[in-house]
């Protein structure tokens, strides 16, 4: 399958007029691998810091013949119509447990830039992020922890040019861009956007936790976890990483994953 390689440098030219540059500098020597077609992005980046080679490499593909979000779940692509990449990062132990914030975050801001005020955009915890109560995208982070290095392999899928047909069967609400905007978009655009405000974002202060925090989508404090709806739970918060904090037979829990619904 065919593959275009962009340098950063060549790609922050041709955006940054609009959007800035890119900060942080973390970007600096990476690549961008564009491919046509891959079975996931998410395997090769994993391929990489498995073997410790191309580790400046953004894997970006315009088709995943096997895809897949949280608990390997499928997720749903059509060619040239999802911005599908995964990007691997180097981190410490102490930003490690802020990146899943820090990266859905990032996704948040960016899909923003391309809606309007009057669209409503929220985070559903922990990490899918919900145009006018649709999902428009989703993100995984795996991680590897080899002494004081962690390597994150992130991987993230925006529903952008996707039209009403493509989700017809779907088993959950879904959008895109182009059906909320009637716009078609450029995946490049897009991707440049995330790229900064991943960079932005890196730099980690406490108002960016509390901007997550505000963004977050709890229209009823109670909950059920991963459709076990014999068990009961109510919100009370979320911590500084991003953990949920419940309360279950009044005593108080903390719950860093899982599938949350709202009790009707």
């Amino acid at each position: 399958m065919s593959m275009t390689t962009y340098k950063i440098n060549n790609f922050e030219e041709k955006f940054k007029e609009k959007y800035g540059s890119l900060r942080n500098n973390i970007f600096n020597n990476f690549e961008i691998h564009w491919h046509e077609e891959l079975s996931s992005t998410m395997d090769l980046v994993n391929k990489n810091i498995s073997n410790k080679e191309n580790l400046n490499r953004i894997i970006v593909s315009n088709y995943q013949r096997h895809g897949h979000g949280r608990y390997q779940r499928k997720w749903y692509s059509e060619k040239n119509k999802n911005l599908l990449v995964s990007i691997p990062f180097l981190v410490g132990k102490e930003l490690s447990p802020r990146m899943p914030i820090i990266l859905s975050l990032s996704i948040f801001e960016t899909i923003k830039e391309f809606v309007s005020d009057g669209d409503q955009l929220k985070i559903k915890w922990p990490n899918d992020i919900l145009l006018n109560s649709k999902k428009i995208s989703g993100m995984i982070t795996e991680n590897i922890v080899e002494g004081e290095k962690i390597y994150i392999n992130f991987g993230v899928g925006i529903n952008i040019n996707l039209e009403e047909d493509d989700l017809v069967n779907k088993d959950f609400l879904a959008t895109s861009l182009l059906i909320e905007k009637s716009k078609i978009y450029s995946l490049k655009e897009v991707l440049y956007v995330l790229l900064c405000r991943i960079s932005k974002n890196l730099d980690y202060k406490k108002e960016l936790f509390n901007k997550w925090k505000n963004y977050l989508y709890f229209p009823k404090n109670k909950i059920y976890l991963n459709n076990n709806k014999t068990e009961e739970y109510y919100i009370k918060d979320v911590d500084e990483f991003g953990n949920l904090i419940v309360l279950k037979d009044n005593e108080e829990l903390k719950i860093s994953y899982g599938e949350i619904s709202f009790q009707d």
